[in-house]
């Protein structure tokens, strides 16, 4: 089965799905929208200098494509060391039973049962990792989401 990944270009937003490429595969080419250089690596797109990509040397090609690269490596590596903050579940829970007060959302049972709580962060992280894929499944959309 192919498997396909989103792209956007970096230069001018237009979107589209490929085949995705084997990992660690770099492919480089012309946008088809604007025609503007990027490069395609494990599913991001990088913007690239026409110019130098169309008329450069060998060794200026090859400076500018470790320069843009080395730029993005920098970036993923900053983030592995300073994730973005996420809420976390109190945060998220005070922000739950702040809405809850401000709405007059009442709880129809002393106990908390799954149907009547608030989503947790594990089950969100568990759609989104595991379960979310089954939506395309039509028997599987149809079992949760039919009358």
């Amino acid at each position: 089965m192919l498997s396909f990944v989103d792209v956007q270009c970096p230069h001018c937003g237009a979107k589209g799905k490929i085949v995705l490429p084997p990992l660690g595969t770099v492919l480089i080419g012309p946008c088809p929208q604007c025609k503007g250089m990027v490069a395609l690596f494990n599913g991001t797109t990088l913007p690239l200098d026409s110019k130098i990509i169309l008329d450069g040397t060998i060794e200026e090609k090859k400076k500018h494509i470790v320069d843009v690269f080395s730029a993005f490596i920098e970036e993923k590596v900053e983030e592995f060391f300073n994730p973005k903050k996420e809420e976390s579940d109190s945060e998220l829970d005070k922000k739950t039973d702040s809405y809850q007060s401000e709405h007059r959302i009442e709880e129809y049972s002393h106990k908390k049962t799954k149907k009547n709580r608030p989503i947790s962060r594990d089950e969100i992280t568990k759609f989104k990792e595991s379960e979310i894929d089954l939506l395309d499944n039509p028997e599987i959309f149809r079992k949760y989401f039919s009358n």
